[in-house]
């Protein structure tokens, strides 16, 4: 077992471990495990889009946010927002609210949009990195819906020529599994150019290319030769192109799985957990500190 711990913060990662040990670990160091999600938010805009565009953004969602509630069905409530600064960085968090308005209230506990059927969860914005990180409580988050009300209502937030797009960060997972397939014989993804913010060499490259050719998506839709299966790594465009979809994009892809049975696999299946063991006092910081060094910052995003 090893185990490496980041001062000051004392978080680290424990691989391999059984969950009943790593309580035991957790209880003596006075550790707890955190759990959460991450959305990407992208403002399409001729303005320079720095951190300070990104703070701007929320906090104009979070007035419009308190202004318009319960106006839905269902809807998004930025119920909390507060402005504080871990490592150095400026940060926003608060409590969101996921309501539901049913035909008949009775006597249910409401949510702070005045309906029940609701779900509260903590969250932090990283303007610096335009990254919102929804932290996971004891009930199932439904993220693919989540993503598209923070959509509706940040695209209510921007000026009338701007438009935001918000991408919930997927697995790296989903790739393996797809390059690890004996067969693939259809694949179809859609990616956008990204906020500048990437690594990989190939993918750096089909990305600067959409947005030099002022592409705002890309959609690409293959199938294999009769008898044949799709070589993604034999391919350096298809491989950068698919280096976009964890943070820019989605992928479906018709396999044939290690049974000998097709299967369709999807990244919206492959939705991005993060793990984190820190104490209680230090779990922002720990996360601020983690998303720093997972998604690296440009000077314009």
């Amino acid at each position: 077992m090893q185990i490496s711990l980041k001062s000051p913060l004392r978080s680290f990662y424990i691989p391999n471990i059984k969950p009943v040990i790593i309580k035991r670990i957790l209880l003596m160091t006075n550790q707890q495990e955190v759990q959460f999600y991450v959305f990407n938010i992208r403002l399409l805009t001729d303005r320079s889009r720095t951190p300070g565009l990104y703070f701007t953004l929320f906090r104009r969602l979070f007035a419009i946010n308190k202004s318009a509630t319960g106006s839905k069905r269902q809807g998004l409530l930025f119920h909390t927002m507060k402005r504080t600064r871990y490592a150095g960085i400026p940060v926003l968090k608060g409590h969101l609210c996921r309501f539901q308005k049913p035909v008949n209230i009775g006597s249910q506990t409401v949510s702070p949009a005045g309906f029940p059927h609701y779900q509260v969860n903590e969250y932090l914005f990283i303007p610096a990195i335009h990254r919102l990180c929804l932290i996971a409580g004891d009930a199932p988050l439904p993220l693919t819906t989540l993503q598209r009300l923070l959509e509706e209502g940040l695209n209510n937030a921007v000026q009338k020529e701007e438009e935001v797009h918000v991408t919930l960060e997927k697995s790296p997972d989903f790739l393996d599994d797809l390059l690890d397939a004996p067969q693939i014989s259809d694949i179809k993804f859609r990616i956008s150019y990204s906020n500048q913010d990437l690594n990989d060499e190939y993918t750096n490259l089909v990305d600067s290319q959409l947005r030099d050719a002022e592409i705002e998506y890309l959609q690409i839709s293959g199938r294999a030769r009769e008898g044949k299966s799709v070589e993604l790594q034999k391919s350096t465009f298809l491989m950068g192109a698919m280096g976009l979809v964890p943070s820019n994009g989605y992928a479906t892809a018709r396999i044939v799985n290690r049974d000998g049975y097709p299967q369709w696999v999807r990244t919206s299946d492959y939705p991005r957990q993060f793990r984190l063991h820190c104490s209680e006092e230090q779990e922002t910081e720990a996360i601020v500190r983690h998303l720093l060094q997972t998604y690296p910052r440009a000077d314009e995003a």
